[in-house]
């Protein structure tokens, strides 16, 4: 029938998963699925988990992963958007005065997520560029408290850089 119905788990910033802590973006990989899937699609579900108890968590993995789903959602719509378009009005009006800073940290860690989690430098660099967003924003703002929720998901990151950084034993 050439017709698919696409079933997306969303699950790459779990707690207690291969990659928590680790910030996954792949906008541009959804970007390039959803067109080849033009035509062939027959509907369309995502499936992301929330914890019933948030206070058990030290972070909102959904400060990371919202990107995705705002991605993927937005080119269902319309799989033939400017994605560059659509990341960079992303960037402007949900970042504000960051916009710039967070760019280049989601292209970053977009490069980069699959092996980040076993790079102390990669984690470094990703902890450093979301410094220099930090910076550009009031802390208080929305932006700031933005920023803040990437900050806190990028708990489990900063332990891993220790973790990294003592190496492997003799």
């Amino acid at each position: 029938s050439r017709q698919l119905f696409i079933y997306e788990h969303y699950q790459t910033s779990r707690p207690r998963r291969a990659w928590e802590g680790v910030p996954v973006y792949f906008p541009r990989l959804i970007a390039s699925d959803l067109r080849s899937l033009k035509g062939v699609a027959a509907g369309e579900f995502i499936e992301i988990y929330q914890p019933h108890d948030r206070t058990k968590l030290p972070y909102d993995y959904l400060a990371v992963e919202h990107l995705n789903l705002y991605v993927t959602t937005r080119l269902w719509w319309d799989p033939d958007r400017d994605v560059e378009a659509m990341l960079s009005e992303y960037y402007r009006l949900f970042y504000g005065p960051a916009a710039k800073e967070m760019q280049e940290f989601v292209e970053y860690c977009e490069e980069h997520y699959l092996s980040m989690s076993q790079s102390k430098e990669k984690i470094e660099r990703v902890l450093a560029l979301l410094e220099a967003a930090r910076i550009r924003v009031e802390s208080g703002s929305v932006y700031g408290k933005r920023l803040a929720l990437v900050d806190a998901y990028l708990t489990e990151a900063r332990k891993r850089v220790k973790q990294l950084g003592k190496g492997r034993g003799p």
